[in-house]
């Protein structure tokens, strides 16, 4: 994935690793560095325009990470309550296990986050490719060179 050329190259985290949650043969499964990494692109976030997270489907990586910036960024409010606020927005999110769990702990969070996924259950799948809902606030942050853009890829 590229960067959208609107948004200035300081303003975009690439962040490479699968979508997998335990170790595979020829794959990058998340660690604690990638972990960090999006936590301190998260931290320098001055929140006057758009974070926009996002990964190939938009369905898991990219949740995890939300989960784990909502969370960061809202250190006393309920894991819950933020876990059900994606769901809400998202039926078919299903963040990735593995992030989330390094992000617990990462956080202090005493796995508060893992048991907020077991809460909201996996995302709804027919077996069909979804369609990733587009938003209109991520368009419009696209176009915009203060945005902050953190893409995921495979390696």
């Amino acid at each position: 994935m590229q960067r959208p050329e609107s948004v200035l190259e300081a303003n975009h985290l690439k962040v490479a690793m699968d979508d997998i949650t335990e170790p595979m043969e020829g794959y990058f499964a998340p660690s604690e560095a990638h972990v960090a990494q999006v936590l301190n692109f998260v931290r320098g976030w001055d929140r006057g325009a758009p974070l926009v997270i996002h990964c190939y489907a938009g369905v898991s990586r990219s949740t995890a990470s939300a989960f784990a910036a909502a969370c960061m960024l809202n250190p006393h409010r309920d894991e819950m309550a933020i876990a059900r606020q994606i769901r809400a927005a998202s039926p078919i999110a299903s963040p990735n296990r593995l992030i989330v769990g390094l992000a617990d702990k990462a956080l202090g969070r005493d796995g508060r986050m893992l048991r907020a996924l077991d809460d909201i259950g996996p995302g709804q799948h027919d077996g069909r490719r979804q369609a990733v809902p587009r938003r209109p606030r991520m368009i419009s942050a696209a176009k915009d060179s203060t945005a902050k853009d953190l893409t995921f890829a495979g390696e």
